[in-house]
């Protein structure tokens, strides 16, 4: 190596030192946490094919159990109960786009490793900020303002939120006749449950929050039969509720809890109520609410969610299970640049709204 290329190269060394690697790059994202995305990745589905996604849902009692005399004739008939639910899939893509310039390692090195790795680690922080564009999205899009036209509809682009299957009054949303293609005003096993508190009296005991969970925890309790019959009536677990709130609505209910004990101050027991739980379910402060303004402030409300029976259903990729990439290497017109697309087929699916309660504030 020649002087004049030595000092070039100990010059664009002197300056910052660097402490982060792509594997522990400081990642400012613009959520605090990603509750939903978190829990429903829990509990995905993955498939290959299918032009749409549809599940089977029995709506109630077909009416042919009937006492008899041995012997005598039967009437048979053919009963369907069942409806067909259905959603169709909605395409995500972010982009991380680099120059050769922008990672080419110091002008004239023959370090060719170091150079090549160089590259890789630029790349990589790159890509890392394209990743949680995505997943912001994700999140933000589960916590969106129900829309037919965007979400219920085929020509739509929007997933379901969780506000287009679960609602104050457990119909459909306003603007929306059928959801996943089945009308909850007509069938009545494919309403989600709904209760109130009042926010004027939200720590009393009979009309507040505690009162409503109190209400919501049985209204989506579901105990089946044990044994052989098991498989045709099962108990639904409630380790996968949760009851999703903004940061006022968590804070109102550590309140109530602290409010049961003593009301004149905060006692040396109550850090184990600083991650809350109602029976089993956690109370958990969704921070994409609070970023999209999604409760009026004094009134939040809670959405207590079966993630066991919502179901985000995607097709398989080769980046965190759910993400597919395709690298475009330099372009006919601009070779120098890079391009990795990120995509997602996917949407959510609540396959049993029986199993989840709005809580609304009154």
């Amino acid at each position: 190596m020649s002087q004049t290329v030595f000092q070039s190269y100990i010059s664009k060394r002197v300056g910052p030192a660097l402490i982060t690697r792509p594997d522990d790059f400081e990642n400012y994202a613009s959520f605090r946490n990603y509750p939903l995305t978190a829990r429903l990745m829990q509990h995905s589905m993955k498939f290959e094919r299918g032009d749409s996604i549809e599940f089977r849902a029995m709506t109630g009692d077909n009416g042919t159990a009937q006492t008899y005399s041995p012997g005598t004739a039967a009437t048979v008939t053919i009963h369907d109960n069942t409806a067909k639910g259905r959603a169709y899939w909605r395409y995500l893509r972010g982009s991380a786009s680099w120059t050769d310039a922008q990672v080419k390692g110091v002008e004239g090195t023959t370090n060719a490793s170091a150079l090549a790795q160089t590259y890789i680690n630029q790349a990589d922080e790159t890509i890392n900020e394209a990743v949680t564009s995505v997943i912001n999205a994700v999140e933000t899009k589960f916590v969106a303002t129900a829309s037919n036209s965007d979400m219920e509809a085929a020509g739509g682009l929007e997933p379901y939120s969780i506000f287009a299957s679960v609602t104050s009054n457990g119909l459909a949303p306003s603007g929306f006749t059928t959801v996943h293609n089945i009308n909850p005003t007509t069938i009545e096993g494919y309403q989600n449950a709904a209760v109130s508190y009042t926010v004027s009296s939200k720590f009393d005991q009979s009309a507040g929050i505690l009162a409503s969970f109190d209400t919501a925890y049985q209204l989506i309790e579901y105990r089946g039969l044990n044994g052989s019959m098991n498989k045709f009536l099962k108990n639904l677990n409630l380790s996968n509720v949760a009851a999703l709130t903004n940061r006022e609505g968590r804070s109102f209910y550590i309140e109530a809890l602290r409010g049961q004990n003593d009301l004149s101050k905060v006692s040396v027991g109550d850090g184990a109520i600083l991650r809350p739980v109602y029976g089993s379910a956690e109370v958990v402060a969704v921070d994409a609410f609070d970023r999209e303004s999604t409760f009026t402030a004094g009134s939040p409300e809670y959405l207590w969610i079966n993630f066991s029976k919502l179901k985000l259903v995607v097709r398989p990729g080769n980046m965190g299970g759910m993400l597919r990439s395709r690298l475009f290497n330099p372009e006919m017109d601009r070779p120098d640049l890079h391009t990795l697309w990120l995509m997602m087929d996917y949407n959510v699916v609540n396959v049993d709204r029986q199993a989840h309660c709005y809580v609304s504030a009154a």
